[in-house]
């Protein structure tokens, strides 16, 4: 499973990259999938430790 830190370096790995086979609108949707995936994987984990607590409190 990919972890958030995982996510953070590849993004930051693909704003560094110059040339080579990507062009600029390339990299810039690679970033914004990796983006992208990082806020669903925050907002996943919001949401299961929302569910702890709600269970947690006898709702």
């Amino acid at each position: 499973m990919i972890d958030e830190q995982t996510l953070l370096q590849w993004i930051e790995k693909k704003r560094h990259v110059f040339g080579g086979p990507y062009d600029d609108s390339e990299k810039e949707e690679d970033i914004q999938k990796y983006e992208g995936a990082l806020m669903m994987l925050r907002l996943l984990k919001q949401e299961i430790a929302w569910g702890h607590f709600k269970k947690g409190n006898g709702e």
